[in-house]
């Protein structure tokens, strides 16, 4: 979901892996939940907040869950990843600021 050439990416990468879930429901075909479809951001999101200073996860899978009854129906978005986290510096901004001396 993220590619290391838009964003500085920390390290090591985190070996802890989170699950989310994003579900909708609805009873006897009337929509219980806030949003009509589950969405796989608000499942990363749910994810990430498990790790904290993660913002985007990576190795992750994506997965969709249904419960199908007479009177309810349950549709989820099951993610399960690595967070990973973004550094503090410009790797390039960091290298100019280890060469210039600021005391001058």
């Amino acid at each position: 979901m993220v590619s290391t050439n838009d964003v500085e990416v920390g390290y090591p990468p985190a070996r802890q892996r989170v699950t989310g879930r994003d579900c909708v429901y609805n009873f006897l075909g009337i929509p219980a939940s806030d949003f009509d479809n589950p969405s796989v951001h608000r499942a990363i999101d749910s994810a990430v907040s498990q790790a904290p200073g993660s913002y985007a996860m990576s190795d992750m899978t994506v997965s969709r869950e249904r419960l199908i009854m007479l009177a309810y129906n349950q549709a989820c978005l099951k993610v399960e990843g690595n967070p990973v986290a973004q550094t503090t510096g410009s790797r390039y901004l960091d290298g100019i600021r280890r060469e210039f001396d600021w005391s001058d």
